[in-house]
């Protein structure tokens, strides 16, 4: 009850709708001005240094000096090792990923009737 939702766009038109750091960070900063305690975001990119950078430095500001909960996909890229995306990568949020078992995978994705 009582819940407000606050949608801050991190995509650039320019860039086909990508997002970028800059987007990211006024995105975070617009959270702590409008007074947010959680955060949801749902994409991700690759991760190549995890933890390093001016974005992670705001992800770890918003968590541990803003008090801000916040919650961010692991990606679309797995299975394997290292397929874990960015900001899902980074320390200060909670990464929420789902595991498809391989027989998860066969029954559900399968184009061929069981066996």
């Amino acid at each position: 009850p009582g819940a407000q939702i606050l949608a801050c766009k991190i995509g650039d038109g320019r860039l086909d709708s990508t997002e970028t750091g800059t987007g990211l960070i006024r995105a975070l900063i617009a959270a702590k001005r409008h007074g947010c305690d959680v955060v949801n975001l749902s994409y991700g990119e690759s991760s190549w240094q995890p933890n390093s950078g001016r974005v992670s430095r705001v992800f770890a500001d918003a968590v541990r000096d803003w008090g801000m909960t916040v919650f961010t996909s692991a990606g679309n890229d797995g299975p394997a090792l290292s397929s874990l995306g960015c900001p899902g990568s980074l320390t200060a949020p909670v990464t929420v990923g789902a595991y498809v078992s391989p027989a998860m995978s066969v029954e559900q994705y399968s184009t061929l009737p069981p066996v």
